[in-house]
């Protein structure tokens, strides 16, 4: 809660002096959750202890910490990719890790790293040329945005010359002193159906 003295005119035009509080929601919780956040502000004006006036007012911010897209699947090779931003407020985090443990259908294939200087995407200093253990991406300490792009092939391609094959997974983001913010889930679908059927009339 913050709490300042402020001057001002009353309705009786006599100058005075009037508390004014103002309280914002910062719980841990609340500013860590992956979502868009809403913070209301409240200013009271106070005259001899007594409520004289308030005025509220509220605003939205993107506060997502980590988030999974598609990117993009072949379905004659069952290849598929997916982006994960993560550390959206570019917070300063130590020894940051994205963990993104594929779907046991998937075979991993690569793994990229970038790093957002403000304007673009540069390359990470983190590399990858085999798949992590746990699928568990150590980043290192971090201040600013990064993405991860992952591709993965369907183990058994043959599945997709005659049906879809679905595969769903999230990612986490996870750093010294916080255990992990997951992302949202992604649901897929691989492959072709050779034959469909609708309703006539």
């Amino acid at each position: 809660m913050k709490l300042h003295c402020c001057s001002t005119h009353f309705r009786n035009r006599q100058k005075g002096f009037a508390m004014c509080f103002s309280k914002r929601k910062s719980r841990m919780l609340f500013y860590y959750a992956n979502s868009e956040k809403t913070i209301r502000n409240i200013a009271v004006i106070l005259k001899d202890k007594e409520q004289v006036s308030t005025s509220s007012a509220s605003v939205n911010y993107d506060g997502t910490w980590i988030k999974k897209e598609l990117n993009g699947i072949n379905h004659k090779d069952g290849t598929i990719s997916w982006t994960i931003t993560a550390n959206q407020p570019a917070a300063s985090l130590t020894n940051a890790v994205i963990t993104d443990k594929l779907d046991s259908k998937l075979n991993w294939q690569s793994a990229a790293l970038e790093i957002y200087n403000g304007t673009s995407w540069d390359a990470g200093s983190a590399s990858f040329s085999n798949e992590p253990a746990d699928g568990k991406y150590e980043i290192g300490t971090i201040n600013a945005k990064v993405r991860l792009t992952i591709t993965a092939q369907l183990k058994d391609k043959s599945e997709i010359e005659h049906t879809v094959v679905s595969v769903n997974n999230k990612a986490t983001l996870s750093w010294e002193g916080n255990t992990g913010v997951g992302s949202n889930s992604v649901y897929s679908s691989i492959g072709f159906n050779p034959i469909t059927k609708t309703k006539g009339l």
